[in-house]
């Protein structure tokens, strides 16, 4: 799978630097910036290559290290489920990408959350579920909630429709953003356990 790695870090490196110039040729640097660092797809595709590539490029670093522990893993593969199945879900009817912009949204949105499942399935470090491994897993969709409602309250718009305050109030801000923690929480703890059954399954073949 170290190929597999590689590349999948590079799409996603590569699909990175191909949106951040999309959107500054259409908007400018800083609002290009501004207006991109606030998307969940965004940040967790960065997160995902860091996971990719940190490990491998300082592998005995403390940075290193921490994002290539089990529960990194675990939130990493979470979140990027996430930012397909609510994209496909809720956002894509919403817009119709074309030429660069649709490679663009096929990456993060599909080409990433698929790719990176597949390898943490294969190859990534894994640990049964305990409560130290569950709370690694929210520190990341709970520091970007914190964060987006604060930049929301800030800049008076928010990146997407199911928690703009101004438009659908806090009480329903607040408990989609509930909501979808719990999604998250329990997509991470559903494929902890199938990356366990799949590896008592793996190895009662193998014997």
């Amino acid at each position: 799978m170290t190929y597999f790695r590689l590349i999948l870090a590079a799409l996603t490196w590569a699909t990175l630097a191909l949106q951040f110039t999309l959107s500054i040729r259409a908007e400018g640097v800083a609002l290009a910036f501004v207006n991109l660092l606030g998307y969940f797809t965004i940040l967790t595709n960065i997160f995902v290559a860091l996971v990719l590539t940190l490990p491998r490029v300082w592998p005995r670093s403390a940075i290193g290290r921490l994002f290539d522990c089990s529960g990194v893993h675990l939130s990493a593969v979470a979140s990027i489920v996430i930012v397909g199945a609510v994209y496909h879900a809720l956002l894509a009817s919403q817009w119709e990408p074309h030429g660069w912009e649709l490679v663009s949204d096929t990456a993060l949105h599909t080409l990433v959350p698929v790719g990176f499942t597949l390898y943490w399935f294969v190859a990534s470090p894994k640990e049964a579920l305990s409560a130290r491994v569950l709370r690694a897993v929210m520190v990341y969709p709970t520091a970007y909630t914190v964060y987006v409602m604060a930049r929301g309250e800030v800049l008076g718009r928010y990146p997407y429709f199911f928690i703009d305050v101004p438009t659908i109030g806090y009480a329903a801000a607040v408990r989609n953003v509930v909501g979808i923690l719990l999604l998250l929480l329990a997509v991470a703890s559903g494929l902890s356990v199938l990356a366990r059954r799949a590896s008592v399954e793996l190895q009662r073949v193998k014997g």
